[in-house]
């Protein structure tokens, strides 16, 4: 996208104008979950950060000081974010067991066997899910 109108997308984006931030998350998001992607490694992980930078995004972006520097604010959130989530413990959990050291889980059902497939969603769904955070 050339910049001029990507400055003119921001500038729209920070009067509240929907069509502009939609817009404007569209232009992002490839880029938002390539890095993701390549830090966390893991689909599902980089998926949900992408989320996460993308409402960052646009819901800070009057933080934005120069408009000009959009890609490399954009690139410091999404780094900023996947570095915390490298950070945060994943440890695993030890689970509580009974008198005769079956773990308390075993007992329960397959949740994978007993829920309804879920909906395939379209390259489109992340955008909506953002948006649809911001609506007042």
């Amino acid at each position: 996208m050339e910049q001029e109108k990507l400055l003119e997308l921001i500038r729209r984006s920070r009067e509240r104008d929907l069509d502009a931030q939609e817009e404007l998350v569209r232009t992002a998001q490839s880029r938002v979950y390539y890095h993701c992607k390549k830090m966390l490694k893991h689909e599902e992980t980089a998926w949900d950060a992408s989320q996460d930078v993308l409402l960052a995004m646009i819901t800070s972006l009057d933080q934005l000081q120069e408009p000009a520097a959009f890609w490399g604010w954009v690139d410091g959130i999404t780094a900023d974010r996947c570095k915390h989530l490298l950070s945060t413990s994943h440890k695993e959990r030890q689970l509580p067991e009974d008198e005769a050291g079956r773990a308390l889980l075993e007992s329960v059902e397959d949740l994978e066997e007993t829920l309804p497939p879920e909906p395939a969603t379209d390259n489109a769904e992340p955008r909506r899910l953002t948006l649809r955070q911001l609506a007042p």
